[in-house]
């Protein structure tokens, strides 16, 4: 028998949350968040807690919350989760992502076709030929189960954004990686989607005619250590600072624009308070960067025309925050988050927010840039890899910590 959404509330996904501390109690945290929000919200989650009982990980390591801050508005119901990570994986993202679809209309979207001859058109693609008598929403249903369908990764995951009404759906390739640094980005523009490191789908959850896919590449990140040295052996390269993503002129690639916050008013302030919070952070994991590329006719672009398509496009960067030495909870950064939040003009909401998650003892993952927003990720839980994890326990509720306010 189903289980009833009481008895749902109740064992809260086993994510290891207990009556004395929500600190992992992932399907409490998402109502929290979601408030509102209707039972389909919970959808993705339910979906991960099928997939993982007794696996390497616990359902609370997995899911992701994000909240968006922006000189547009501040968009906080939104979060993310891992579906697979191992070979034996390989094409589960699709019956994953018609399980975890918040919509009537995604759910039959990705829904596989009932008759022979829907059937046999499924190898159909946004560019392939179609027949006729195939209506646009179904040409556009069988792109994005094509996408979904791809078994050559087996890294994939699921994220929801309801105030951007966008589904996502994600696939990771880690080996080879092909940094963007590398990479000419106008003759191998074809080849762009199998070299990136993520594909991204993002469909209209009321609309899946509506969609486009994105790609993410990892960052060298790299600088010689002398200022005076060019070309320096590897040897002689060390990790840039976080904060170097910060300066005004920084620019991912030769043929992108410097764009991170800059259309963002209070820029120095922000990037001020943003130092605060990069402060000290060791650059472990390679910094990613998301953009759509340009649809350039290579065969007749100009490379004049071509450099400045590349230079039009927007993009974002998100950096790791997970650091071995100092978890950055998000408690323990309120003031710093606030003044971000002040230089973007959210204050209020930001507050509102920070009191909703203050019992989760939530703590900050990644941080993401864009042109006029900053985008934080986070979790709570106490476990890696199903064992409790000394680091992601705040001080305060540790034997001889300071007490619990």
């Amino acid at each position: 028998m189903p289980k009833s959404q009481a008895d749902r509330d109740a064992t809260d996904s086993s994510d290891g949350a207990s009556n004395a501390s929500q600190v992992g109690g992932t399907r409490r945290l998402l109502r929290a968040v979601h408030q509102a929000g209707a039972p389909s919200h919970d959808r993705l989650s339910e979906e991960i807690n099928r997939l993982n009982p007794g696996k390497q990980h616990d359902p609370s390591e997995l899911v992701e919350l994000s909240v968006k801050m922006s000189t547009r508005g501040f968009f906080q119901r939104r979060h993310g989760g891992s579906i697979s990570w191992e070979k034996k994986d390989r094409g589960q993202l699709a019956e994953s992502a018609r399980k975890a679809a918040p919509t009537d209309a995604l759910q039959r979207a990705f829904a596989a076709p009932a008759t022979p001859h829907a059937a046999s058109s499924e190898a159909t693609t946004a560019t392939s030929p179609v027949p006729p008598s195939v209506t646009k929403s179904e040409q556009a249903a069988q792109a994005i189960r094509a996408w979904a369908a791809r078994s050559s990764r087996y890294f994939s995951a699921i994220a929801y954004d309801f105030d951007a009404q966008l589904y996502k759906l994600y696939l990771f390739k880690h080996h080879p990686v092909q940094f963007l640094e590398d990479l000419d980005l106008v003759l191998r523009l074809p080849e762009l989607p199998a070299l990136s490191y993520i594909r991204s789908l993002e469909v209209a959850m009321d609309d899946p005619a509506q969609w486009k896919e994105s790609l993410y590449f990892k960052l060298r990140f790299l600088a010689a250590q002398r200022g005076d040295a060019t070309d320096s052996p590897a040897s002689l390269l060390v990790r840039r600072k976080p904060t170097e993503v910060l300066a005004a002129d920084f620019r991912p690639h030769p043929l992108l624009s410097p764009r991170l916050l800059g259309a963002v008013p209070a820029r120095e302030a922000l990037v001020n308070q943003l130092g605060v919070l990069l402060a000290d952070l060791p650059v472990i994991n390679d910094p990613v960067v998301k953009f759509t590329p340009p649809v350039l006719e290579l065969s007749t672009a100009t490379p004049e025309h071509a450099a400045q398509a590349w230079a039009e496009v927007d993009y974002g960067l998100n950096l790791n925050l997970l650091d071995p030495e100092k978890t950055r909870f998000v408690e323990e950064q309120e003031a710093t988050l606030l003044a971000i939040a002040d230089a973007l003009g959210c204050k209020s909401q930001a507050k509102a927010w920070l009191a909703q998650i203050a019992p989760f003892d939530c703590f900050l993952s990644y941080l993401g840039l864009g042109s006029d927003s900053v985008t934080l990720y986070y979790r709570s839980t106490t476990q890696r890899c199903r064992k409790t994890a000394p680091q992601l326990i705040r001080k305060r509720d540790q034997p001889g910590g300071a007490p619990k306010k």
